[in-house]
């Protein structure tokens, strides 16, 4: 079943070639699979067309740009922000950011102003997981852009696209941890479950740190734990309230 989310929120965007979609942010939780604990909260946003309802991969959809991204991340900033004001006593958190806004100066600066002026919270709370590194990423920049993370936050994350060679765009980085999306996966539950447990060969010793997140039902933490992962997590459900991005 999926996992209820801890708050949501809803925004209105309009995306560079003028089509209206909505932002839906809600959180799900990651589980150490060794503790069986909440270890963090991730903020999950799903792009909506207003149009027909139907979901946009932020990510990899063609009708989003990078500036389109940009607003997507500084509605999931805003959100963050929320639930370290409002839950201060509560796990880090895990925010999906694009690569191509935090290689920019002005994504690396909206991203410090998440703690406002507790600059320290970003330091012991805040993960941010790159959510679409590539093939086509330089591995020297990926270096720069996570070294630049790491001085101010708790963690660097890396999602992973599935295939062949899952860790063929982060090769020669290391970073604090590793992903691998439920959204991203195909087939039913026998090809999920065959994706994970490739995930956990080729992840081995890559990362302290090896997370399956979105996950449909919490069968899959059992093949999560023989496939030698350390968190999991199960997919996030939005129920939010409305408001215009800037």
């Amino acid at each position: 079943m999926d996992a209820e989310p801890d708050l949501a929120l809803c925004v209105a965007m309009t995306t560079a070639k003028g089509l209206a979609v909505r932002v839906e942010l809600s959180t799900e939780r990651l589980v150490s699979l060794r503790h069986q604990t909440t270890a963090a909260l991730r903020i999950e946003p799903v792009v909506i067309q207003e149009s027909d309802g139907m979901a946009i991969l932020p990510r990899v959809g063609p009708r989003l740009c990078e500036e389109d991204l940009a607003q997507i991340d500084q509605a999931t900033f805003d959100f963050a922000a929320q639930l370290l004001a409002q839950q201060r006593s509560q796990p880090v958190i895990v925010l999906p950011v694009s690569f191509f806004t935090l290689a920019a100066r002005k994504g690396r600066t909206a991203l410090a102003k998440v703690a406002g002026p507790d600059i320290g919270l970003l330091k012991s709370r805040v993960i941010v997981e790159l959510v679409d590194v590539g093939r086509g990423t330089p591995i020297s920049r990926l270096i720069d852009v996570g070294g630049l993370i790491t001085t101010a936050c708790r963690a660097s994350f890396v999602r992973v696209q599935p295939g062949v060679d899952m860790l063929a765009a982060v090769r020669g980085y290391r970073p604090h941890g590793l992903t691998l999306d439920g959204a991203d996966l195909p087939g039913g539950d026998a090809q999920i479950a065959s994706q994970i447990l490739t995930f956990g060969d080729q992840a081995r010793g890559a990362a302290p740190m090896l997370v399956v997140q979105g996950l449909a039902n919490d069968g899959f933490f059992q093949v999560a734990e023989v496939a030698g992962l350390t968190h999991a997590g199960l997919r996030a459900v939005a129920q939010g309230r409305q408001r215009s991005a800037a």
